[in-house]
């Protein structure tokens, strides 16, 4: 969690768990701002399974490549 300003920045990679931020968050008078989902890439999945291979190198992660699947959640720290 990166907090900043008065304002939140949350990863998490359970559903749920950003379901309960969520839910936490709006009914303690919280603001909601963004909540993004990110979903793993074929592309990603193909290139995890090919590193599981026996004898097979890790790969390298591309530059612009999300870190892990899962919800970033960004709460406003003003109340309206």
């Amino acid at each position: 969690m990166v907090v900043q300003e008065g304002k939140a920045l949350i990863l998490v990679r359970e559903e749920k768990l950003a379901e309960e931020i969520v839910q936490t968050t709006v009914t303690g008078g919280g603001k909601l701002v963004r909540l993004t989902p990110h979903k793993q890439s074929l592309e990603d999945y193909f290139i995890e399974e090919v590193g599981k291979a026996p004898g097979a190198k890790s790969p390298s992660p591309s530059p612009d490549a999300d870190p892990a699947p899962g919800a970033a959640v960004s709460a406003g720290g003003d109340r309206e």
